[in-house]
């Protein structure tokens, strides 16, 4: 029987699946590749580019077909000039997220190709910011992998002051990217087959239609044993999180200015706090010391750094979506101590299987009482594992994709 060709668009390269997105996408995809003939075009930096070489051979593996679209510059780093071409080409063709657009002719080219010669049966476009495959090629069947709603998200510039008649443009092209995008995301103005969503609030979001299929497709992960929490000397704090996407920056900034001031000479006897994550500020580095506060910057494997944690912290304060580092860290039986942001989408419950707390002086608190209380520990790890055991086995929600591909196949 021949397989059914599938062309994924995604908004970066898969590997290495070093951040929630990428392991998202890499936890749903690549599992499916000995039942399909998958195509991968993926968007990517300069950045991105340069470590392709480094994955060409697991590319080789998982896809039939694979191609890499150089992201264009964006409208904060464009001339006055192409600022209006940029826009004005957005506001004609209905396209969402005007302010971090990956559209790109090169892209519409690859597709064209890969349609061409391989006959494909599904488009899967990950995230709003490829739907433009989607606009151009109406009539293949195909899915929308949303990870966040992204109406929530952008636009990012908008905080900028300008004067005022800057402003009024502004505000006025991002209303309009904000109506695009409600328009495809939550209207479903591009007619998907079928739209998957990470978190269940994110899915209520969106409109109901008879023609659409929308399914809850929480982060999959194999699930190790559950190994109970060792206490030890010192009791470790962790943060999982790149520092380039704005919430999690805001976040480590909002706790190093309102809860770490919070912390005396003698909590320190008993505590390390660890922060893992690309792209550190320099504000974020400044407070490395190397005895009790330790800024790793990007780590490749995070798993010696979750042996070791006992308490993992999430200070979000926006965004929307899942927080992927707390459903892997469940998965690895962790305690976790969110803000209500952090926690949204989880469908974790407060002093069952998370500890939540959005005030400064409460969050420094509970990192104190849960320090001070293994038992407690120990009763929201068992909890957490539990929970993620029932919710995020890879198996389940592989099949689950599958049958999201049959259905589009039928219709």
């Amino acid at each position: 029987m021949q397989k059914k060709q599938i062309l994924i668009v995604t908004v970066s390269p898969i590997f290495p699946p070093d951040s929630g997105g990428n392991m998202y996408r890499a936890n749903t995809i690549l599992p499916l590749a000995k039942e399909y003939d998958l195509h991968l075009i993926a968007h990517g930096t300069a950045e991105d580019l340069e470590a392709l070489p480094k994955y060409e051979k697991e590319y080789e593996k998982y896809f039939k077909s694979f191609h890499f679209v150089f992201n264009l510059k964006q409208p904060f780093n464009m001339n006055k000039l192409e600022k209006i071409k940029h826009y004005l080409f957005h506001i004609i063709h209905g396209m969402p997220l005007m302010d971090c657009s990956f559209y790109t002719k090169e892209g519409v080219k690859y597709a064209k190709e890969i349609i061409k010669r391989y006959n494909i049966d599904i488009i899967e476009t990950h995230n709003l910011h490829t739907c433009y495959i989607k606009k151009t090629f109406p009539h293949i069947p195909s899915l929308l992998c949303s990870q966040n709603i992204e109406g929530n998200l952008f636009p990012f510039w908008i905080h900028e002051r300008h004067q005022k008649w800057k402003n009024m443009i502004i505000n006025t092209i991002a209303n309009i990217s904000r109506k695009n995008t409600y328009e495809i995301e939550i209207k479903n103005k591009l007619k998907y087959n079928a739209m998957s969503f990470i978190s269940q609030e994110d899915m209520d979001m969106v409109d109901d239609f008879t023609d659409c299929k929308k399914v809850f497709l929480p982060m999959p992960f194999e699930i190790p044993p559950f190994m109970p929490p060792v206490k030890k000397e010192k009791f470790h704090l962790l943060w999982l999180g790149g520092f380039d996407w704005f919430p999690n920056l805001e976040g480590m900034e909002w706790f190093i200015d309102r809860v770490l001031p919070l912390f005396s000479s003698d909590d320190f006897q008993d505590i390390e706090i660890h922060i893992a994550g690309k792209k550190p500020t320099p504000k974020i580095l400044s407070i490395h010391n190397n005895q009790n506060i330790f800024v790793h910057g990007w780590v490749e494997s995070i798993e010696k750094l979750l042996w070791k944690t006992d308490l993992l912290i999430v200070p979000i304060l926006s965004g929307s979506g899942t927080r992927i580092k707390i459903i892997e860290s469940i998965c690895h039986g962790k305690a976790i101590l969110s803000t209500t942001k952090g926690a949204q989408g989880s469908g974790l419950t407060d002093e069952i299987n998370i500890m939540i707390r959005d005030d400064p002086k409460e969050f420094y608190e509970a990192i104190i009482d849960l320090k001070n209380n293994w038992t407690k520990v120990e009763k929201l790890s068992q909890h957490a594992y539990d929970f993620a055991k029932r919710n995020h086995d890879l198996n389940k929600i592989i099949q689950k994709k599958k049958e999201i591909y049959e259905y589009i196949t039928k219709r």
